[in-house]
């Protein structure tokens, strides 16, 4: 299987007024291509800093990033169109429709996905000619999605996609991004949703001060948490590996 992202020993420091803060230490990462790839991490661990060097918004301060075998930040032009990133908020397109959102993303591609394909397979029809200031949240997140994806690349990022869903809407993006899977698509996930990264993703990678402390599949990481587990308390699945693998690199930095 090929490779989509790949880190090696991918270190980024920022200066700040206190001194060098380390943001990366030595990541190490391969996501392969055609899979649903979950990033798992507490707030600060490193999960944004690593995918912003991934799409080249930001440049590694020491290590080897690739994107489809390209250096994202000498190769950011064609990175660019292999790879896009979802928004987190269009913010000054209010009195904008979705529909016209889309037409200006698609604009920025060389091959766009048809807006019309994006619009059935999100199920938006009922409101995408709608002002973007009258939408709901959750609705007002799929459009977002839809920018992500409407630039037919290889790779997508996406960031805690489900954020203001219903579960049934939630059900029906996951069925959405397990179809665009098939189609031979990258989805790399960055979620807080335990339920999400467990029934969604192929593969998760859970990073905590800048660095990998578990990766494998859901069923490989809980299997190997549950063995661990001790205590009165009861197993909570992927909550636990979480926990465990956070708690680990924590004592870790702190010996």
């Amino acid at each position: 299987m090929t490779t989509a992202i790949s880190f090696q020993n991918v270190t980024k420091d920022y200066a700040t007024s206190k001194g060098i803060v380390r943001a990366l230490r030595g990541l190490d990462l391969e996501i392969p291509q055609g899979v649903i790839y979950g990033l798992l991490g507490p707030n600060g661990a490193g999960k944004t800093t690593a995918l912003e060097i991934a799409v080249g918004l930001r440049e590694a301060t020491g290590g080897l990033a690739r994107t489809m075998g390209l250096d994202p930040v000498r190769e950011n032009a064609e990175v660019r169109n292999r790879i896009s990133i979802q928004p987190q908020n269009a913010t000054g397109f209010d009195l904008l429709t979705g529909e016209e959102l889309l037409d200006i993303w698609s604009a920025l591609y060389p091959n766009p996905r048809p807006a019309e394909e994006l619009i059935r397979l999100l199920d938006m029809s009922g409101y995408i000619d709608r002002q973007l200031r009258r939408l709901s949240g959750g609705q007002r997140q799929r459009v977002n999605l839809a920018l992500a994806l409407i630039g037919g690349v290889n790779v997508t990022v996406l960031d805690e996609p489900s954020t203001g869903l219903d579960p049934m809407a939630r059900a029906d993006l996951w069925d959405a991004l397990r179809h665009l899977k098939q189609e031979g698509m990258t989805i790399i996930l960055s979620t807080h949703d335990m339920e999400e990264a467990e029934v969604l993703c192929d593969h998760l990678a859970i990073i905590d001060a800048g660095a990998v402390v578990a990766e494998g599949s859901p069923s490989e990481l809980i299997a190997d948490a549950e063995r661990r587990h001790q205590g009165p308390d009861r197993f909570r699945g992927l909550t636990d590996v979480f926990f465990q693998a956070a708690g680990r690199s924590f004592h870790q930095q702190n010996k």
